[in-house]
């Protein structure tokens, strides 16, 4: 796996979303950017947009409002365990740790790559 800064990496063990690796096509081109439907510009459309938008940040508030110091220093000494290539220690640190759900991050994480 490429190592990634420590950080970024325990803040993607602590997210909820699922990890999925990019589809790059031959010689590293991407595959062009699907057509998306034309953005609604009258007001309606951009009241619309700014409640998706406050949606959005509450639901990233209540996602973050429960990562305690503890549970980060955790992310964070297992992203370094992933980073030095051990992801099988990085899994039992933090089952050990009795955090099933960073386990299985970690698990996705390391499997995301290969």
């Amino acid at each position: 796996m490429k190592s990634l800064p420590l950080a970024a990496l325990a803040a993607l063990l602590l997210s909820p979303a699922p990890v999925m690796a990019q589809s790059v096509g031959p010689a590293g081109v991407q595959p062009p950017p699907r057509d998306l439907p034309p953005r609604d510009t009258s007001p309606a459309g951009h009241e619309a947009r700014g409640v998706q938008i406050e949606v959005e940040r509450q639901m990233f508030d209540r996602m973050t409002r429960d990562i305690s110091p503890v549970r980060l220093r955790r992310a964070e000494q297992a992203a370094a365990l992933i980073n030095a290539g051990d992801c099988a220690g990085a899994r039992a640190f933090v089952l050990q740790q009795g955090d099933r759900r960073l386990a299985d991050r970690v698990a996705e994480v390391c499997s995301a790559d290969n």
